[in-house]
């Protein structure tokens, strides 16, 4: 089971002009796919650090529960100790960006390897389930030089491949929550269309021990990616919707 609630939740990058304000929800453990939709600059982003504890929020609380254990912090991360911290983030999330979260000095095998490295793993280890994961957000072309492919910087690849690699390093150690922002951003349609297929069938699966959370701003991404339901964020405004089909000036949306 993976729930997470927020009471509360005050935060952003200033605490005098904080971008979200008193956000209760609840994410359910029946949601494994979650899109983040709403106006540019309200909080989506916002959301997400907070969500990923890669941001401590002004006020209110965070709380996850997964796999039997709980976390739980307010403000400056209270309730959450620093070890605790690293251990939930190293051990539980995955995080994939729109700019890639690749080391532009590292090779894409070091790259792949890293995360699980962090954990612990032996190198050589590493570097074989490195390429067991480079393999499958490859193409048939690319298959071929997939040994090439490895030794290669991030400087040396396209948009489209810096975005599927950056997806197969943050699903590398196989984390319980993987957070995504804006994965497709940018993207053709062909290539877009290339992860979310990647993300369905290689990671999220039956659903209920994993949850993926991804901001858009495709419209259709939600159904793209199998739910009719989107999580609403505007700055102190952060509720549920649910898709309606499409109307003259696109989709349309109602409030749960």
């Amino acid at each position: 089971m993976i729930r997470c609630e927020l009471e509360g939740l005050t935060g952003g990058w200033r605490a005098d002009r904080p971008i979200l304000r008193g956000i209760t929800l609840v994410l359910p453990e029946d949601r494994s796919r979650v899109p983040l939709m709403g106006p540019s600059g309200r909080g989506k982003s916002t959301l997400l650090y907070h969500l990923a504890a890669l941001k401590w929020p002004f006020g209110g609380q965070v709380r996850w529960e997964m796999g039997g254990e709980c976390f739980q912090w307010g403000e400056a991360g209270r309730g959450l100790s620093p070890a605790a911290a690293v251990g939930l983030r190293r051990e539980y999330f995955g995080f994939a960006f729109q700019n890639a979260t690749l080391s532009s000095h590292l090779s894409l095998r070091e790259n792949l390897a890293y995360p699980l490295l962090l954990r612990g793993a032996h190198k050589r280890k590493a570097q074989a389930h490195a390429e067991e994961g480079l393999h499958r957000v490859l193409d048939p072309e690319e298959r071929e030089i997939i040994g090439e492919l490895l030794d290669r910087m991030p400087s040396q690849l396209s948009a489209g491949q810096k975005q599927r690699i950056a997806l197969a390093q943050a699903m590398m150690h196989d984390p319980k929550v993987l957070f995504a922002d804006e994965p497709t951003g940018n993207l053709d349609i062909h290539t877009r269309r290339e992860i979310i297929d990647l993300v369905l069938e290689d990671w999220v699966g039956e659903g209920e021990d994993r949850k993926l959370i991804w901001i858009t701003h495709h419209e259709e991404e939600p159904m793209e990616m199998g739910v009719d339901y989107r999580l609403f964020v505007d700055s102190d405004v952060c509720h549920w919707q649910r898709y309606l089909g499409s109307g003259p000036d696109g989709g349309q949306w109602e409030r749960e």
